[in-house]
């Protein structure tokens, strides 16, 4: 199944990356303007938002790959 000319799995890897994105530019946000986080604390933050993204995408795009690895794991 399409969507547009994309298919599901890649839409899907966007809105992971999408929402990364959002969690990056709202803790520079919160940072910067507004002072709710800690300056020392933004960039471990911004660090942890930063991997989970890439861990999320990854595992989003090659989620039959890792269950069947699993799978042969267990």
């Amino acid at each position: 199944m399409k969507l547009g000319r994309y298919t599901i799995p890649e839409v899907r890897k966007f809105i992971v990356a999408a929402t990364g994105l959002v969690g990056l530019l709202l803790t520079s946000f919160l940072e910067e303007f507004v002072g709710v986080i800690p300056e020392s604390w933004s960039g471990p933050v911004t660090w942890l938002i930063g991997a989970a993204t890439a861990v999320g995408v990854f595992l989003t795009k090659n989620a039959p790959v890792i269950d069947a690895a699993a799978d042969r794991l267990n």
